[in-house]
């Protein structure tokens, strides 16, 4: 008995030795990359443990195995205080879930130069994003199974016109008009997991899904020159609607428990190449033009390589008190300049060129970088195993690079305090989160140009001075668990 008690610690040991210097490697390599930002789609989750972007190490929440599978391996009742206070799935466990999100961040951008009364503002425009999970026990080798499915939204977004005889004209009125008059980024996000718990103190798991992406993009192109080159009657509106139905991913993640109070996790997500798909258009925003449009529709296409994310998170369980910490890097996608390759758009600016100028290449005017993401979580089992409190704070990078910042797309760096509450029943569990986003900048160094589409060298900077993507964000989730075992 000493002899195998003796190795169980020696197991342990290394494990928390092996622990450490993963922890240790990992905050290394973010702190000496350069400032980490990438294109981010789903933006903050209020639903998932941590708030602010979810732990790899808690299986807490019911949907935790998204970020990191392994979670279904490590199942709930193995935690000490908190963890009792939730059901395991046993050996023939069954937990379903559904839920719903509703964001309702306004967007906001001036251009540099401009008075605080020339701020264009995108009107309130909530929105309802569904999310299902299902995880069960397998009754064999320790092996648990899951699937998910939920819908995300990085932001809708429209400035408004601000010429009262034409409100939804881009005037002259309309300075943000340059970089963006609306964008719109979904994604849908499916997939299965797996998980193998070979040890009980060690949780292995793989996933593989698919993400469903979309974009619809506005804005104005300038065809005009010297004095003119911001005259209505030279803005051309370049319309963008794009779609990728099926980008498969594969997610793989790992859970340590080397003592009891201690959980450990990391995991690492690989997408493979987005080929976005559609159609793209000119017109005249006015009608009179010094520009003419040949042709109508013409097919479009972005080659999008989907950035890699590596998570990695710890958590402290101190009876009825758990702390979580968790960090994500994702990397940059490529290209990093969203450029739609659209070969069959003809111009004809007749004001100061005769000749018909193919377009082929619209810049959506969007420059993208690495993300580094940052999260806490406290919380508390105020009656045991049945209603717990949650509070968290999360910090996230702009995925925008801000040397080109403009208001193609509003996405400046966003602070997140979380407030959660779950509460439970029997085989019944209800969660209910709350996320305020308070994301602006009001200082800018950036030079984002103004796309010219007959003479590219004349575009001249429109960088936004001022940008927030702020606002409110709530979910509810209702869970069901059953248990079969005989």
């Amino acid at each position: 008995m000493a002899v195998h008690s003796h190795r169980r610690r020696l197991t342990a040991a290394r494990a928390v030795m092996m622990a450490v210097i993963m922890g240790v490697v990992f905050l290394g390599w973010t702190l000496a990359a350069p400032r980490a930002y990438a294109f981010d789609f789903t933006g903050p989750d209020p639903t998932l443990t941590g708030a602010s972007g979810a732990t790899a190490a808690s299986s807490f929440g019911v949907r935790s195995f998204v970020l990191n599978p392994a979670l279904l391996g490590l199942d709930q009742s193995l935690g000490q205080g908190l963890g009792r206070g939730l059901q395991g799935l046993g050996k023939r466990g069954l937990r379903l879930s559904a839920g719903m999100t509703m964001d309702s961040r306004r967007a906001t951008t001036r251009r540099i130069g401009d008075e605080p009364q020339d701020t264009a503002q995108s009107p309130l425009d909530p929105r309802l994003m569904p999310h299902v999970a299902a995880a069960g026990s397998l009754g064999l080798v320790n092996l648990t199974a899951g699937a998910w499915y939920e819908e995300k939204s990085g932001a809708s977004v429209w400035f408004p016109g601000r010429d009262p005889n034409g409100p939804l004209v881009p005037s002259v009125w309309d300075r943000q008009r340059y970089g963006s008059l609306s964008y719109d980024l979904r994604l849908h996000h499916f997939g299965m997991a797996l998980a193998w718990r070979p040890l009980r103190w060690l949780g292995l798991g793989a996933a593989v899904g698919a993400q469903w992406l979309s974009l619809d993009h506005r804005r104005i192109l300038a065809t005009g020159v010297g004095g003119d080159q911001e005259d209505p009657r030279a803005d051309l509106e370049s319309q963008v609607a794009l779609k990728a139905r099926f980008v498969p991913l594969g997610l793989f993640g790992l859970v340590l428990r080397p003592v009891r109070w201690l959980r450990l996790g990391a995991a690492f997500e690989v997408s493979s190449v987005a080929r976005l798909e559609g159609t793209a258009r000119l017109a005249p925003t006015r009608p009179i033009s010094w520009a003419l449009v040949p042709m109508g529709d013409a097919s479009a296409s972005l080659r999008l390589r989907m950035g890699w994310v590596l998570r990695a998170a710890m958590g402290v369980d101190l009876g009825r008190v758990s702390i979580d910490v968790a960090g994500s890097v994702t990397a940059r996608p490529s290209p990093k300049s969203l450029t739609v390759n659209a070969p069959e758009l003809l111009v004809q600016p007749v004001s100061w060129e005769t000749d018909v100028v193919e377009v082929n290449h619209l810049p959506l005017g969007i420059v993208l970088r690495r993300r580094l993401s940052l999260s806490t979580t406290v919380r508390v089992a105020v009656v045991a195993k049945q209603l717990f409190l949650s509070v968290g704070y999360g910090f996230t990078q702009s995925q925008v690079d801000p040397r080109v910042r403009s208001a193609a797309l509003v996405a400046p760096d966003r602070h997140l305090l979380a407030l959660g509450i779950c509460f439970r029943r029997g085989p019944l569990r209800l969660d209910v989160g709350y996320v305020r986003v308070q994301a602006a900048v009001t200082t800018s160094t950036g030079y984002a140009h103004q796309t010219h589409l007959v003479d590219p060298s004349a575009a001249v900077s429109i960088a936004s001075r001022h940008q927030s993507l702020s606002g409110d964000m709530a979910s509810a989730t209702l869970t069901i668990h059953m248990d079969f075992t005989p």
